[in-house]
């Protein structure tokens, strides 16, 4: 994936329809700022899809790790809580599992988010 875009939230209120079909057709999304920190994105529907799918893998991974060993002596419930408090960044490329190609992306949605 090639460089992402950055625009502030004034500079995407004025050109949403081009912000999104810029996601939908070149598959590349942008990053949107407010007062110069980044907030949000749009993106592409099959990377969210990805994503989301990734991070539940991960958990599932999680979960059975822990069940797999429950002697580590950390409760399910806050080993979960962590999970889903915080942000996290998925792995570098695909050959470590990303389906996120080469960038770092950190989303946080509904949930609280993972990767």
């Amino acid at each position: 994936m090639s460089e992402m875009r950055v625009e502030t939230i004034r500079q995407v209120r004025d050109h949403i329809a081009d912000v999104v079909d810029r996601a939908d057709r070149e598959d590349s999304p942008t990053v949107i700022t407010r007062r110069g920190k980044e907030v949000a994105a749009v993106v592409p529907i099959d990377l969210l899809r990805r994503y989301q799918q990734f991070e539940e893998q991960e958990i599932m991974r999680m979960v059975r790790e822990r069940m797999g060993n429950p002697a580590q002596g950390t409760p399910m419930e806050e080993v979960m809580a962590q999970i889903l408090e915080g942000p996290g960044e998925p792995p570098d490329d695909l050959s470590t599992g990303s389906p996120f190609g080469t960038s770092r992306t950190s989303t946080q949605y509904g949930h609280g988010g993972v990767p």
